[in-house]
């Protein structure tokens, strides 16, 4: 088995079950079509859950290889636009939900860059709203 990497899904064998599992559930279809649903007061709580869901899942050999850079970028772009709705008076301007989003926003960044910034360690706030996940 080869290894590139101490994560749990740095290997062959986490990388092909990986690879099962989204091919046998389809988890990443639905992903997808929740984040290209139309963002209203309806749906926004679904996208942001579809968001979660592959801020959690979505890393190179876990996710789903065919469709990861593109609900990598509806991902991202829906949570601007979950910002802007939250701006404008979403949720009635919960600032926790709000500054959540904006960390969201962050995570989606720096995920999709493939440069050393993604590897070195984020700036504490983002660390902190992260470990919540955890």
């Amino acid at each position: 088995m080869t290894y590139w990497g101490d994560s749990p899904w740095d290997n062959d064998c986490a990388a092909d079950w990986c690879t099962d599992v989204f091919g046998k559930t389809k988890l990443h279809e639905e992903i997808g079509a929740c984040l290209e649903q139309e963002l209203t007061k309806e749906s926004r709580d679904e996208i942001r859950a579809a968001i979660m869901m592959f801020i959690l899942l979505g890393r190179m050999y876990v996710y789903d290889t065919e469709t990861y850079s593109r609900h990598a970028t509806l991902a991202l772009k829906q949570a601007r636009e979950l910002l802007k709705h939250w701006l404008e008076g979403g949720w009635d301007n919960d600032p926790e939900i709000g500054e959540s989003i904006s960390h969201e926003i962050k995570i989606l960044e720096r995920r999709m860059k493939s440069t050393p910034e993604y590897i070195e360690q984020p700036e504490e706030e983002l660390v902190a709203y992260w470990s919540r996940w955890m």
